[in-house]
């Protein structure tokens, strides 16, 4: 764009050079003209809202959401409701959350940037069975924070303070899942789940960085979230896409991650670095024309690393979405 509006320029200057007797009113608006090309790109701005910081140091957006208040407060009950009980567990381990720091915290965050799943996912049942848990064999972790999580959580936890959350750790031991086919909420887990590993500036964050954690207790573009400031004290703070890409955030939410990282093949060279699902591969194998296995067919395009600057699914999800690749490339 900057080169375009170079050549326009020129062309305006040999406009003015070649008539000069042009009129004073076509000059003053060459000048207006000039001066929009000139300062329109300093006014584009990636969202509709500004942003500042606190007294954190966090950066707070001033963010326009209708979020009902009443997703957001814990019964303190046991709930019967598949729906209200993933709700209130999701929201109680959020307050658990805020007590867990030192090594459970480096634990967890350690996890979340696995090679095991394509993206930032880490399930409660993973914390909680660090000595079976696979997860464990793709990170790059400290042997010794492992369990720490799991040490951390059971002295917080009380089954009669958090009911619903309890059921969910049941649920980890199937036995104790029903024999028919459950639907998503009757057998949804609590998974946490971190969108940006690193910030707009590809600064990556670390575990030193004070989390933001956000209970996905609807389908929204945006919701509360929870952040400690400078005095130890819990902040609700209204965060999106925009915020969690600018704040360590992690996300709290109910979903089976499905897509494992496929192991390394060396004849294409797709392997652990590359966020490619298996299955689609698959499908993608199925369909090729027989007839054009001729050596002239293009089997694979390496398109690098590619930053999307739209949102192609729900920032926060309730039913299973949340997070996971909504694009897809291939070749014909």
């Amino acid at each position: 764009m900057r080169k375009n509006q170079l050549s326009l320029l020129k062309r305006v200057f040999t406009h003015t050079h070649t008539h000069k007797r042009k009129s004073l009113i076509n000059s003053v608006l060459i000048l207006i003209f000039l001066g929009i090309i000139i300062f329109s790109p300093l006014s584009c701005k990636k969202t509709d809202f500004n942003n500042n910081k606190n007294e954190s140091g966090t950066n707070v957006f001033n963010i326009k959401v209708n979020i009902d208040e009443s997703l957001y407060t814990m019964s303190h009950q046991l709930e019967s409701e598949p729906s209200e009980l993933v709700r209130n567990a999701i929201l109680e381990m959020t307050e658990i959350l805020k007590n867990i720091k030192g090594e459970g915290y480096q634990e967890l965050f350690a996890l979340l940037h696995n090679q095991y799943f394509l993206e930032g996912n880490v399930g409660l049942k993973d914390l909680l069975n660090p000595e079976t848990s696979p997860i464990y064999n793709k990170t790059e972790i400290n042997p010794e924070l492992k369990g720490k999580f799991k040490e951390t959580f059971y002295q917080l936890f009380d089954p009669k303070r958090y009911p619903n959350l309890h059921a969910i750790i049941q649920r980890h031991h199937y036995s104790y899942r029903s024999s028919s086919q459950p639907d998503f909420l009757n057998s949804a887990d609590v998974y946490f789940y971190m969108p940006y590993p690193e910030d707009d500036n590809g600064n990556a964050f670390s575990d030193n960085d004070k989390p933001t954690y956000v209970p996905a207790v609807t389908d929204a573009d945006a919701g509360y979230g929870w952040k400690e400031n400078n005095n130890n004290e819990w902040e609700r703070v209204a965060t999106n896409d925009d915020y969690a890409a600018n704040n360590a955030t992690i996300i709290v939410e109910p979903n089976t991650p499905q897509n494992l990282r496929p192991p390394v093949d060396d004849n294409t060279g797709i392997g652990p670095d590359h966020d490619i699902d298996p299955s689609y591969l698959d499908s993608l194998v199925q369909r090729q024309c027989q007839n054009l296995e001729n050596g002239t067919l293009v089997r694979s395009v390496y398109l690098g690393h590619i930053q999307v600057r739209v949102q192609f699914d729900r920032y926060i999800s309730f039913t299973g979405n949340g997070g996971g690749s909504e694009m897809r490339f291939g070749t014909v």
